[in-house]
């Protein structure tokens, strides 16, 4: 994963090995298009199995944790289970 910019913009540029993996990790992304707290895809490579997608947020510290960041983690739940994305680790 690395850093880079696209038209401007921070984003976010991975690798991902396995053709499963990276099918299911597009999958996801592209369900979760337009949802808040999550990053838009920007491009993807089929061949290479890269991808793009807009940097979305700020590294969360100790000194960064919003106030109403268990309501935010709610929110995430709720949008991934909506989403029918099950993350099994």
């Amino acid at each position: 994963m690395k850093f880079v910019q696209h038209r401007g913009a921070r984003a976010i540029q991975k690798h991902v090995d396995g053709e499963l993996a990276f099918g299911r990790e597009i999958s996801s992304l592209r369900k979760l298009s337009g949802c808040t707290h999550f990053p838009k895809l920007l491009s993807v490579n089929l061949s290479t199995r890269d991808f793009t997608m807009l940097y979305a947020g700020v590294e969360v510290t100790r000194a960064s944790v919003p106030g109403d960041w268990k309501a935010q983690m709610r929110r995430i739940h709720r949008t991934l289970r909506a989403a029918g994305i099950y993350h099994n680790d």
